[in-house]
Order: C-alpha cells, then structure tokens, then sequence
C-alpha cells in the first residue's frame, strides 16, 4: 500500500507543483494532452543524466533517481511518428473518454518514493517522473568511483550466472549491489529490462519499437509473470545485451 493511502491531495501541494513547472498549468488532463506532455519531457531529458542517476540511485536506494530512467526508456520508441494511432487507439494511463484530475498524478508520483509502486509503463506516471525528474536534475551529483564500481559489479555479477539461471538466480545475484531488499532489486532488473539490457531471446528490442503495456507479453504461468515485461522472459542464456549496455550505459560493456 502506498504511503498516501488513497489520501486526498491538498490543493497547496497540486498548486505547488503547478507553480514549480511539474504539473502543467490546467484542470485536467485528456489523452492527447498527457501524450504531448510526454513526448516534451523525453524531449527535455538528457540521456546521460539518466544513465548516471539511476547508478547513484542503484547504491544509495533513491527512487527518484533510479525511476526516471525506467519511464524515459519504456516510452523511448514512442514519438510524433506514431502518437496520433496511440491516443486514438488507447494506452495504459491515459483516459478512455474525459480527463484524470491532477490529484491522481500526484497520487502517482509519490509511489517511486515507496517500493516498487511505479508504474514506468504508463503515460501518466511517465510523463510526472521525467517532468519532476528534469526539475531536481541539477542536485543530483554525478555517480562517485566507487557508485561506478557498484554498477559495473551488479553487471559483472548478472553475466556470471549460469545458462539456466532463472529470474530467482537473477534477483539474488544482485544482493549487496542493489540496496534493499528483494524488490528494490526486481525494480532495478526490470529498469534493465526496459533498457533491453535484461531481456528473453526472441523478442524485438523496445528501443526498436512502442508496444504499449496492455500489449506486452507475458509468461504464460509461473512467478515471472510477477515481473515486467520484457524482463519476466530473461533466462540465464540470454544473458547480459552488451549493445544495448553501450547504448545506456557506454563504458560499462565488456
């Protein structure tokens, strides 16, 4: 259960986060509103920061750091190409008919402060995080040599595993890289997975192309449906995408 419990919003907070540019100055948001917004705060997100944020936050076990980067790279594919068939045929948060309140975003926002409550494959959450994320960006301190050790371990510990290790081996390999607990530790790997850099055989690199959530596969049984896709596919013999490393992450591939 979140923090906020469902707890209603104060004004003040939504006319904060108005004023501070996180929330876009108007009543509610529809569809085509919340896709535009998206698209201009990937727009405004550099790459590199992302990549180094989420390394300090794999350490330190900041949600808001390490978020950002999952929501950027989940909606990466998507773009002005192909946002006209995404509203007009639905995506996982935005509204079917009408508008969602501001409130609701809050609500939203506060979950990658408290677990795993994020949900980087919706347009909504997307768009909150890249946006609160662009705001706090410059007091967010480059990744120390020690915090690049600690990543560049979690990698090296990932490829070491085993053909037929399994998402348990994968979770666990992460102990003492990732802090936290076993959660913190799916949330990581799953941020990977969007990254393509954990992923199953088989299946066309999210970079490549937008599948929205309510269209991304899943196991067909088993506890990998618990995790995001595509990283619920991730066996020992895939491994670790160096390409897709060098891509986010470039210095770290081997």
């Amino acid at each position: 259960m979140p923090a906020d419990g469902g707890a209603r919003i104060p004004d003040s907070e939504v006319a904060h986060l108005v004023e501070a540019g996180v929330l876009p100055d108007v009543e509610a948001l529809d569809a085509e509103r919340i896709v535009d917004w998206l698209l201009a705060e990937k727009g405004r997100c550099r790459r590199e920061l992302l990549a180094d944020a989420f390394v300090v936050g794999v350490v330190g076990g900041r949600y808001d750091y390490r978020s950002a980067l999952g929501s950027y790279a989940s909606f990466f594919a998507l773009d002005e190409s192909n946002r006209e068939a995404i509203v007009s045929g639905g995506m996982a948060g935005l509204p079917g008919v009408g508008t969602i309140d501001l409130r609701h975003l809050v609500r939203l926002g506060h979950r990658r402060l408290w677990k795993p409550y994020v949900y980087h494959d919706r347009a909504d959450y997307a768009a909150f995080d890249l946006s609160r994320f662009r705001l706090n960006a410059g007091a967010i301190p480059e990744p120390s040599e020690s915090e690049r050790a600690n990543f560049r371990a979690l990698l090296d510990a990932i490829r070491g595993l085993p053909g037929h290790a399994r998402l348990t081996d994968l979770q666990k390999c992460a102990t003492g890289w990732v802090k936290g607990d076993k959660y913190d530790r799916q949330h990581v790997l799953e941020i990977l997975g969007y990254c393509d850099i954990l992923g199953g055989r088989g299946h066309e690199p999210m970079r490549g192309r937008f599948v929205d959530q309510m269209n991304r596969p899943l196991p067909a049984r088993g506890s990998a449906r618990e995790w995001r896709f595509p990283a619920c596919f991730w066996d020992g013999e895939s491994g670790v995408n160096e390409e897709a490393v060098a891509f986010w992450f470039p210095g770290y591939e081997v």
